[in-house]
């Protein structure tokens, strides 16, 4: 078995178009569970669509080595500790 946020391939199946909302909707889960359990969040080498983000994130997040396929607007999120981007 493999991960959807690590699958390339599955994010970008044509014949599955439903994946890259599979995917969000995961991401969300992921999002709304680290902000209500204060825990830092890992998204590290993640295949993420287009993003938008408006949280308020207080611990950690990570999205380092992380592949964007659109758009990755986190301009109306706010962030109080560590954010790793890129190759980090």
């Amino acid at each position: 078995m493999y991960c959807i946020f690590h699958s390339k391939e599955y994010l970008n199946d044509r014949t599955h178009t439903e994946n890259k909302k599979v995917v969000l909707e995961k991401l969300d889960d992921a999002v709304n569970k680290s902000i209500s359990e204060n825990e830092s969040l890992f998204c590290i080498g993640y295949y993420l669509p287009e993003v938008r983000l408006n949280k308020k994130f207080k611990q950690f997040v990570y999205f380092s080595d992380a592949t964007f396929s659109g758009e990755a607007d986190f301009s109306d999120a706010t962030f109080s500790a560590t954010v790793k981007w890129g190759n980090n």
